[in-house]
């Protein structure tokens, strides 16, 4: 049986951005500051860039078991990523890329999602209740 992690690491929202742009893929048991506008930071055109830039699929994201509630971050790029057990509850992610990824047992409870690309996602026992979905891409 696999062990789960229970402890959360804080990180505030401007050291996940500029550890992105470092190059850092494990955000494992992150606790993201609740609410970080990712969107309104002046370095988020720069990350969506980079990550644009980068091979995802073969070198993703890794936010297994991250806390990123209430996350404001309409229009990320950010596919391929590893997001089981990940909380995204209340995440506005409208117009996100966010296809390929892994979101097994992820809470996506009330979450933005709409215009969202969400194709070829894995979603497999997802908390998606009161989610937005309208318009999502889910094909």
């Amino acid at each position: 049986m696999e062990e789960q992690q229970t402890h959360h690491t804080p990180i505030s929202g401007e050291k996940f951005l500029r550890e992105i742009l470092r190059g850092r893929r494990d955000f494992s048991w992150i606790d993201l500051e609740e609410g970080f506008n990712l969107r309104e930071h002046p370095l988020f055109k720069q990350v969506n860039e980079y990550l644009r830039s980068q091979d995802l699929k073969y070198n993703p994201i890794n936010l297994t078991g991250a806390r990123l509630r209430y996350l404001r971050a309409r229009g990320l790029y950010m596919p391929y990523f590893s997001g089981r057990n990940v909380n995204l509850q209340r995440a506005f992610l409208r117009n996100s890329d966010l296809r390929g990824s892994n979101l097994w047992d992820a809470c996506l409870e009330n979450a933005y999602l709409r215009k969202a690309v969400l194709s070829d996602t894995n979603l497999s026992h997802a908390n998606l209740e009161d989610a937005n979905l309208r318009n999502t891409n889910l094909t």
